[in-house]
């Protein structure tokens, strides 16, 4: 979620984008903190505003992994946010027949 502000919060959610998850199903979710842009002169250290948990680097891989041109510009806004104060750890599982996403405390 992309703020006027320039910072962004990630948002994961359990249930897959089919109706059929959000009727029948109980599901959760998980909204980081606020995540203010970088500063212009720490944007090309790709390791800047990262986690101690590198959450960060395990969700742009994950999106990656996708291959998928809609999923440039959200990963482009990722890179270029600070993201250290996600505590979280980031797992993912991923085939081409399914992805697992896991969100560890």
């Amino acid at each position: 979620m992309l703020y006027e502000d320039g910072s962004l919060r990630v948002i994961v959610h359990t249930g897959n984008l089919i109706e059929s998850d959000w009727e029948d199903r109980t599901q959760g979710i998980w909204v980081s903190p606020s995540c203010p842009p970088l500063r212009d002169e720490r944007r090309s250290d790709a390791s800047s505003g990262e986690s101690p948990t590198w959450f960060k680097r395990d969700l742009l891989r994950y999106f990656e992994a996708y291959s998928l041109p809609c999923l440039k510009p959200g990963s482009r806004e990722i890179q270029q946010s600070d993201t250290s104060s996600i505590e979280h750890r980031l797992s993912y599982l991923q085939s081409h027949f399914c992805s697992f996403f896991f969100l560890i405390s």
